[in-house]
């Protein structure tokens, strides 16, 4: 079972892409307003409520960008090695799609959008996600080429 640590823009991506695909999973955001307004629209089911020494149980942890990944409860040891971003998912199932990924300090959201931009007006099929539009696992449920 898997543990998606964070539940808004990317998180949710991660919570539809499982579902989508059947796989069992928890979810955890440490904000109380954001758990009680998700779990309007969610199986309660699906809630875990994060103890310290709970993470264990998990075959992997996808932790939402927005989340310091230098917290204690995701530096143990055992536990370091199953921490994931939405990014590891993402890469993990892609086929043959050819990829373009900016990096660095400054620039990336213009950087991206400007190469997406050129890819599009030249009518070759592109999706743009991450930091910008959208989440990257909402690639696989919107159907578009990556």
């Amino acid at each position: 079972m898997y543990l998606i640590y964070g539940i808004q823009k990317s998180g949710l991506s991660i919570v539809n892409y499982f579902e989508n695909k059947k796989i069992k999973f928890k979810m955890w955001d440490d904000n109380p307003k954001v758990r009680k307004a998700i779990k309007k629209n969610y199986n309660k089911d699906y809630f875990f409520n994060i103890k310290k020494d709970n993470l264990n149980d998990f075959k992997k942890i996808f932790v939402s960008p927005g989340i310091s990944l230098r917290q204690k409860k995701f530096k143990r040891k055992n536990i370091s090695k199953k921490v994931n971003r939405d990014l590891n998912l993402y890469i993990s199932n892609l086929t043959n799609q050819k990829i373009v990924a900016i990096t660095g300090t400054n620039g990336k959201s213009t950087t991206t959008k400007l190469i997406g931009d050129i890819l599009k007006k030249n009518n070759i099929k592109t999706f743009v996600g991450g930091n910008i539009g959208e989440s990257l696992c909402n690639a696989f449920l919107l159907k578009k080429k990556i």
